[in-house]
Order: C-alpha cells, then sequence, then structure tokens
C-alpha cells in the first residue's frame, strides 16, 4: 500500500510529533546516561544482590529491556501488578517506576514498600510518587517531563545502564559510536519515502495486513515484541499478535492453520537472532517454521555492522527504534493520531470515578 505523505499532512495527523519523540532514542539515552550518573554520585544507593522492578505500560517496559538487554548485574523480575499485592518475596529491594509519577498502582506499590523499608529506588517525571518519596526520603530518579511514557523509555534505559556501571563497577555497555548508529537509523526512519525508509515500507504493508510477531531471541525477542505489540495498539490503534520462540514451537504451532484464515491476511515478523549457535544443537527454527505456516513473512534482525563488535545492547535498541517507528507511520497511514489514547484514558477516568 503506497500512501506517500508531505509534510503538512504528517502534521497534520501527529500535532504531538510522536514521530519525532520516538526517533529521540538515541538522543534520549545520552540524557539517561546523565541523570543515572548524578544519582549514583547523590544519592548514595546501596548495592542490590536481587530487584523487584514494579511498574505497567511503558515504565514495566523498561524493566524489561533492562532484563532482556543484559546489562543488569543481579537478577530483575518485572511485576506488572504493583497494588494489588505484595510478590511472594517481599523482602527485596524494589524499584518503583511510574513515567507521570500518579499512576494508581504504582503509588500503591510504593507505599505498601514504604512501609516495609524496601522501596530501593523511586523514579518518575515529578507527580505523587516523587511528592511521597521526597517525604518518605528514599531516592527519587527525576525523569525529564513532556512525553507519553511509551515515548520515553529512553530516558530509563540510559538512566540504569550508568547507574548500574556506576554501582557495580562494571563497564559501561554503550558508547558514542554506538549512539551514533541510532541516530544514523532515527534519520533514515525520518523520511517520507519508502524506497528510502524501510519502517515506511513496512507500515504500508501492515496497512492492508496483520502483524504477528514471533521474537526469535527468548529473552531480548521477548521484551521486543510485547513492547511492539503495546505500540502498535496505542500510536497506530491496530490489533496484533506476539509469541516467543522457542516456547511457541512447543504449542502454537499446532494452531497454525488458523493463521491462513485471519483477514486481514497476516505478516509474520520474526524479530531477533537466534542466541543458541553455541548450544549442542544450534539449528534455527525459523526455516522449519517458514515451511510450517506457508504464509507471507519478514525478518527484522540487527547483526553487528561491519568491523564492530557484536553488542546486544545496540541490536535490541536498534530492533526497538525500528519496530517503534514502523508503528508511528502505520499511524500515520491510517491517518490515527499516534499520540493520542483516548480509550485508555476513558478507562482511567472510569476507575477514579468507580
Amino acid at each position: 500500500m503506497k500512501s506517500p505523505l508531505t509534510p503538512s499532512q504528517t502534521q497534520a495527523i501527529d500535532p504531538g510529533d510522536m514521530l519525532g519523540k520516538t526517533l529521540e532514542l538515541g538522543h534520549q539515552i545520552d540524557q539517561g546516561l546523565t541523570l543515572g550518573r548524578n544519582l549514583a554520585k547523590k544519592s548514595h544507593l546501596p548495592v542490590p544482590e536481587e530487584l523487584d522492578w514494579f511498574g505497567l505500560g511503558g515504565s514495566a517496559i523498561v524493566g524489561d529491556l533492562i532484563e532482556g538487554l543484559g546489562f543488569c548485574p543481579v537478577p530483575l523480575r518485572v511485576w506488572r501488578q504493583p497494588g494489588y499485592g505484595l510478590p511472594p518475596h517481599p523482602i527485596r529491594p524494589q524499584v518503583v517506576y511510574s513515567y507521570s509519577g500518579n499512576t494508581t498502582e504504582a503509588v500503591q506499590a510504593f507505599d505498601q514498600g514504604r512501609k516495609t523499608g524496601r522501596v530501593w529506588l523511586a523514579v518518575s517525571s515529578g507527580g505523587k510518587l516523587a511528592s511521597e518519596a521526597e517525604t518518605a526520603k528514599v531516592p527519587h530518579l527525576a525523569l525529564p517531563t513532556g512525553y507519553p511514557p511509551r515515548a520515553a523509555v529512553g530516558f530509563g534505559v540510559g538512566a540504569f545502564m550508568a547507574l548500574f556501571s556506576e554501582l557495580f563497577a562494571t563497564e559501561l555497555p554503550w558508547r558514542a559510536q554506538e549512539a551514533e548508529v541510532l541516530a544514523e537509523d532515527a534519520e533514515v526512519y525520518r523520511a517520507p519515502d519508502s524506497e528510502k525508509n524501510t519502517t515506511l515500507a513496512l507500515a504500508e504493508i501492515l496497512a492492508v495486513t496483520t502483524p504477528v510477531l514471533y521474537a526469535v531471541d527468548p529473552l531480548l525477542g521477548s521484551p521486543l515484541v510485547r513492547r511492539a505489540c503495546a505500540q502498535l495498539a496505542e500510536n497506530a490503534k491496530t490489533w496484533s499478535h506476539a509469541a516467543v520462540l522457542p516456547e511457541m514451537a512447543h504449542n502454537e504451532v499446532e494452531a497454525f492453520p488458523a493463521l491462513a484464515t485471519l483477514r486481514p491476511s497476516p505478516l509474520v515478523l520474526f524479530v531477533g537472532t537466534w542466541p543458541f549457535a553455541d548450544f549442542p544443537d544450534p539449528r534455527e527454527p525459523v526455516e522449519a517454521l517458514l515451511t510450517a505456516l506457508g504464509i507471507d513473512s519478514r525478518r527484522i534482525e540487527f547483526p553487528a555492522k561491519k568491523g564492530t563488535q557484536p553488542s546486544r545492547v545496540l541490536e535490541g535498541l536498534r530492533t526497538m527504534l525500528f519496530l517503534d517507528a514502523v508503528s508511528v507511520w502505520l499511524a500515520l497511514i491510517l491517518e490515527r493520531d499516534p499520540m493520542t489514547i483516548q480509550t485508555i484514558t476513558r478507562l482511567k477516568s472510569m476507575q477514579k470515578g468507580a
């Protein structure tokens, strides 16, 4: 589906500039690095042996990414049910993350954790969480304001890269060359020309198909496809489906015939690189799945560029930026404002009124 968009059309559909905010990922990471270093110097955070992460939506995705990108030196568990009871091990140090600072469940989780003295760090751009952290004298990481949470994950990822590097005296998993790669990608994804912009080209196909995302890398790919489904839903208001290898090869494959019945017809996106090349049986299952599927598919992976060392962090962030940009371009093609989330807003209003 070809859908050339002029700059004036793009601005009319996307007045809040979600595309621009999405493509800031590299810049956000750089800002986050500074925030993390400053926090490490002034807060005197104790070095944890493990962490529980409380958050919802984009705030939970930051925790997923940190775990999947592999730069957290200790076990990290992400909980998406804060405020509805403590996890099985309430003695673990806790990160409570809410970009707005006003997410009801996160504020409840902070209140519960504060009572046991286990909130290790609160993270927000302000709101009730920031004020409660100040009152309780709990360390607080203040994020830049003015973004929808889903377009602000770079700040948190960068901040925790630097924070963990400082606390655990480990090498920072991010270099200037990698930031430059993200900036180059962002420039390509900005072009309103599908012959030059691969994210726009894929969005044009997704405008007439049903997105089905399969993570090839179970640890890194899982948060990436979960994030992609959330972005497609919030930005493009488009339904999609995700599953993860190798688990799906033990159950979902039995339902493959049903894929062909989807309308619009499905487009399967295999996300990431098979990470088990050194295992006794290193065979990647994608080729076998393609034979079983018998439907259209694409590979989305970002191996190391020629002459550079492989970087799991860079691979993951390049993949995320690509999929994020696809979701925004799909919104623009479908003439749906990627910034507005009317149904979510209405649901939150109904909850407050209950």
